[in-house]
């Protein structure tokens, strides 16, 4: 199925818009070179087309906005916990890891099932990096560490020398992810094994699998694929990335596509490639690279075939069995009046309905009898298994119970992890009943127009 976006195109947006309207499951290979958090200032060369890129690599908690926060808070506890682990650290950290977070949900999102996820950081923050994308991804999809060494790192005075970047490398389902081996083995050092194989009169292989260790000097300032770009990376390290992971007309998306040297590894590969970037300077660079491959002068009729600018993000398709969708600004597009409802007033209902007159609620996950603040808002039946968002599918759980639910188990699993059987089990059904009986009144009511309006 044809996906419902361009290809061969740059769309001149921030990311997330895009990705937020790109239709799920329809790229085969993410490379993401985002920003390290780097608390650095990085300018695009003098004389260049590069020459009015400016970007400030630096991050507060105010970075982290509401509604990324209530998202997390609703579909992601474990990120919420996670932010708040990254607190511990700066506010900087945690306002970084946010912004990274609600695009890693995406990124998941739009691959394939054999697809492939190589997120490029450095050690500033690669391992929160890691632990986020264990979380979206799945701990089990989590493939290598690659380690980019680049041989002409500067001397160190007062410490080693920084001399290499991180790779993480995940797929989308683990058993099902793509890898070209034969597409980029290499050499052996050592001539014992094909001396080997010939003792034993067999061919010797081709060649072995790389290490997960890229040994690649960076590019100079004097280096022919220099674009005046601050934070360029080497062709040659992204044409052996989408040679193992893609084939040849395969989707190769870029979400922070900067220069473009993705872009134009995956159009030398024959991919079809799609990248974006807010910057204005990266689309006149990229059409200019893309130039100089096809043989046309950057703003040609020729080149404007191949290469679409697009100022307006992707629509997404919406599937028969979903009753809302985020639209590219981020917010929810409501099938029905029930689902204007916030996450917040949500909260606020199922509060005053699982409170008893103690003041404590018993967690339904658990039977463990606790105060409100420690109570978590979840869904009763999986988003990842097309559970809603709605009222009469959320519930108030403990914050233990929030975690190891997860988004993608149902509350007879839960129950059985924690030993809830018999005559308890029962109580459990019982309570979660006379909550749910509660929202889907009320959902009832917004439905048909009955309801106040600050329900909403």
């Amino acid at each position: 199925m044809d996906p419902n976006f361009a290809t061969s195109a740059l769309y001149a947006l921030d990311n997330l818009e895009v990705m937020r309207g790109m239709d799920s499951e329809t790229v085969h290979l993410i490379y993401a070179d985002p920003p390290f958090n780097s608390k650095r200032l990085y300018q695009g060369m003098a004389g260049t087309k590069a020459a009015g890129h400016k970007f400030r690599d630096t991050w507060s908690w105010n970075d982290a906005k509401e509604e990324w926060l209530d998202q997390f808070a609703n579909d992601w506890p474990v990120i919420a916990d996670l932010l708040k682990v990254a607190r511990a650290h700066s506010d900087g950290m945690a306002g970084y890891l946010a912004f990274m977070a609600v695009r890693v949900i995406e990124m998941q999102r739009i691959l394939r099932k054999d697809g492939s996820l190589y997120l490029h950081c450095d050690p500033t923050a690669s391992n929160y990096l890691r632990m986020l994308l264990d979380i979206v991804f799945g701990a089990a999809n989590f493939r290598n560490e690659m380690v980019w060494y680049y041989e002409n790192a500067s001397r160190g005075q007062k410490q080693w020398a920084k001399s290499h970047d991180i790779m993480l490398y995940y797929g989308k389902v683990q058993s099902e992810v793509l890898f070209n081996r034969d597409a980029v083995l290499v050499p052996y050092k050592s001539g014992m094994t094909a001396w080997r194989y010939k003792k034993a009169g067999k061919e010797p292989p081709a060649g072995k699998t790389p290490d997960d260790v890229i040994v690649l000097p960076s590019l100079n300032t004097m280096d022919k694929e220099r674009t005046g770009w601050s934070t360029q990376k080497p062709l040659a390290l992204l044409e052996r990335i989408i040679k193992a992971s893609s084939n040849p007309g395969d989707i190769v998306f870029d979400p922070f596509c900067g220069c473009g040297t993705a872009l134009v590894a995956a159009e030398q590969l024959g991919r079809r490639w799609v990248g974006a970037d807010d910057d204005a300077n990266a689309v006149e660079v990229i059409k200019e690279r893309i130039a100089n491959l096809t043989g046309t002068i950057a703003d040609s009729p020729q080149l404007q075939h191949r290469v679409s600018v697009i100022g307006q993000p992707p629509t997404r398709t919406v599937t028969p069995d979903e009753t809302a969708y985020r639209d590219p600004t981020g917010y929810i597009v409501p099938a029905r009046p029930s689902d204007k409802m916030t996450n917040a007033a949500i909260r606020e209902l199922l509060l005053l309905w699982q409170t008893e007159p103690d003041g404590c609620i018993t967690c339904i996950g658990c039977a463990e009898r606790l105060k409100p603040r420690h109570f978590h808002c979840d869904h009763i039946d999986p988003k990842a298994q097309g559970g809603s968002n709605r009222i009469d599918n959320r519930i108030m759980l403990c914050g233990a119970c929030n975690g190891q639910k997860s988004n993608t188990k149902a509350l007879a699993a839960l129950w059985k992890e924690n030993g809830v059987r018999g005559a308890e089990r029962k109580r459990m059904q019982g309570l979660l009943a006379e909550v749910r009986s509660k929202a889907r009144r009320l959902v009832q009511q917004l439905d048909t127009g009955a309801a106040m309006q600050q329900a909403f």
